[in-house]
């Protein structure tokens, strides 16, 4: 319905051209002659028209969403539980104390956990090689997405370390922080992960 309103609308709008250029083409359909002046009134007032009418038929009809196409869950183990919690408050929440945002320059540990000395478990971090490849595994985690995860992991476009790596931060941007690894098997690689994960 909305179609029928724009076409009438673009009509409108050349009939108005059409009459402001030549007003005597419309006094064949009307009995008095028309000026310039009526033919600006009555197409301008039916541009108004349709153009509002235009507006309210257009309603957005949201896409089907088909069970088909959901990929498999697979069930979340505690590390992707967590990281997704973090990147979810990453997505929410500013840092309010300078502990939690760390400048380049300054040396620190990877740790997703909110008490940085907490080293338990065998967690691993994964971080991007470039900032585009850690926006693909904030997507992934906050999608459970474990299988896109590997896929990162095995294309060399994100690397893995342990929980509480020493670390420090090269490079900066909104929201995320470069570092190098000082430790373990990753040592001299650098990679991007959310600010909030380097203490």
């Amino acid at each position: 319905m909305s179609d029928l309103f724009l076409l009438l609308f673009f009509v409108s709008f050349g009939c108005l051209i059409t009459g402001l250029v030549k007003p005597s083409i419309f006094n064949r359909f009307v009995k008095k002659e028309l000026k310039r002046k009526h033919i600006g009134l009555i197409f301008g007032a039916a541009m108004f028209v349709f153009f509002l009418l235009t507006g309210i038929t257009n309603v957005p009809t949201p896409a089907p969403i088909s069970e088909s196409t959901t990929a498999p869950s697979l069930p979340p183990t505690t590390l992707t539980t967590a990281l997704t919690e973090v990147i979810k408050e990453t997505v929410t929440e500013t840092p309010t104390t300078k502990s939690q945002k760390l400048s380049i320059g300054e040396e620190g540990i990877i740790n997703f956990r909110e008490d940085k000395n907490d080293c338990s478990g065998e967690d691993i971090i994964i971080l991007g090689i470039t900032k585009e490849a850690q926006g693909k595994i904030s997507k992934a985690l906050l999608a459970k997405d474990y299988i896109g995860l590997e896929d990162l992991l095995l294309s060399g476009e994100a690397f893995e370390v342990n929980i509480c790596t020493k670390a420090k931060v090269i490079d900066t941007a909104f929201g995320l922080r470069q570092v190098r690894i000082l430790e373990g098997d990753n040592f001299g690689k650098s990679g991007w992960l959310p600010y909030e994960w380097i203490k």
